[in-house]
């Protein structure tokens, strides 16, 4: 379908949302983004981290309703709407640029809020109840807890309960001959 101007649109029906970029389009630009994350953090650590039990945050985008992912890589993770300034963007208008955190220490993570106006959250499934986190505080989640930056659902998954593979570079272990 076309909208105005003759962009094509495309739409979700069951979640009733339109978006002019195409869903796949969404889908590999989060997995480049979070590629390169990663990239970065063994670049900057000199670690090898394992793809498979990094840590991640798994969300409906709001905005175009595509399931998204972010690693939640050790260390602090900003989260917000303010794109290049924080480590995980969100597009919702709900939230803050800098709206909260999730840090990653000792293999247990913890959610903190950065004085946003919408407020963080954390709940359970399959109950609906949650509570809000306190700026200045923060309150300790676990794998499969529901976390909330304004409207934004996440569902923490931390498949090894918040370890990661660390190795060596391969290259490092090279002996000169």
């Amino acid at each position: 379908e076309t909208g105005q101007e003759g962009q094509t649109v495309f739409k979700n029906l069951e979640m009733n949302v339109e978006t002019e970029v195409r869903p796949q389009t969404l889908i590999c630009r989060n997995l480049y983004q979070e590629s390169r994350r990663k990239l970065d953090m063994e670049e900057a650590t000199g670690l090898t981290l394992d793809d498979d039990r990094l840590p991640r945050l798994l969300l409906l985008d709001p905005s175009t309703g595509v399931n998204l992912f972010h690693y939640v890589l050790p260390g602090r993770n900003t989260v917000g709407k303010a794109k290049g300034a924080v480590d995980i963007w969100l597009n919702s208008k709900a939230c803050s640029k800098q709206h909260g955190y999730i840090e990653m220490r000792d293999s247990k993570f913890y959610l903190g809020d950065l004085g946003s106006t919408n407020g963080s959250f954390v709940g359970d499934f399959p109950s609906t109840a949650s509570r809000q986190v306190v700026k200045g505080q923060e309150e300790q989640v676990t794998d499969g807890q529901l976390i909330m930056f304004g409207d934004v659902e996440c569902t923490l998954s931390a498949p090894d309960g918040g370890s990661y593979t660390k190795t060596a570079d391969p290259g490092s272990a090279r002996s000169s001959a």
